[in-house]
């Protein structure tokens, strides 16, 4: 390989890596009334591994979420928190 080869190699590379580390920050977590629990993280649809299943409420996401976070909402009725939630 000539140098020109290399560095085009490598600026390659360098996009490529770019875009896979700003897609993994990203976040996404999932609310879901029926199946969800407060006490687990968002991270999955489904509590697996155990713990990281959806959230129950808006207000349990709305403390342990991000801001900008991309959260899944499932279809169901969520009841609205008569305290408010600052937003």
């Amino acid at each position: 390989m000539n140098l020109k080869n290399i560095l085009k190699f490598l600026l390659l590379l360098v996009v490529f890596v770019g875009f896979i580390s700003t897609d993994s920050l990203a976040q996404v977590r999932y609310l879901d009334v029926t199946n969800g629990s407060d006490e687990y993280t968002g991270e999955n649809p489904t509590n697996n591994p155990f713990g990281t299943g959806p959230k129950r409420t808006f207000e349990g996401a709305y403390g342990a979420f991000d801001s900008g976070t991309t959260v899944y909402v499932a279809a169901g009725e969520y009841a609205e928190d008569e305290s408010g939630v600052p937003g």
